[in-house]
């Protein structure tokens, strides 16, 4: 029935005790080393002879070992991972953030900065617009007398 060189799909166990209490080891998952004992001697050539067509066999089952891990187990993984991954989204948030608050500082203290300096033009230009009043108060007041003085002597002359 099958095609030749397809493997078979059960591992081929023999039918005996050994296999059976062997057949997790052997078939399971686990990586397992088996030793076969023979005897040179003539007395216990079928016993050698058994024991190595076992061992053949036994050496044509692959094993695929994987780690055993319960279900609880990988979910919890999953959520601590996914839990260190929000924790790196929220500081790199936060990093953010302070980098928002610390431009907005410095922002504020340059305009703040300009505010002082225009405050101390306009207290210059007031200073100067004062003096500029008083001299041109006091200019005036010297034409008026001038001018008091001029309309004197006219009126006697």
């Amino acid at each position: 029935n099958k095609p030749r060189g397809s493997r078979p799909s059960v591992v081929p166990y023999r039918e005996s005790m050994l296999t059976w209490v062997l057949s997790d080891s052997l078939g399971g998952n686990c990586q397992t080393a088996m030793l076969g004992m023979v005897s040179p001697h003539e007395r216990n050539l079928e016993d050698t002879i058994n024991t190595l067509r076992y061992c053949l066999r036994a050496k044509a089952i692959t094993c695929h070992v994987r780690v055993n891990e319960e279900k609880c187990k990988v979910i919890v993984g999953a959520l601590k991972q996914e839990m260190e991954l929000m924790r790196k989204q929220q500081e790199n948030e936060e990093a953010a953030k302070l980098q928002r608050i610390a431009a907005a500082a410095r922002q504020l203290d340059e305009e703040q900065r300009q505010a002082e300096e225009m405050r101390q033009q306009r207290r210059v230009q007031s200073v100067a617009s004062a003096r500029a009043r008083a001299t041109l108060a006091r200019q005036t007041a010297a034409l008026d007398r001038m001018k008091a003085e001029l309309a004197a002597k006219t009126a006697l002359a």
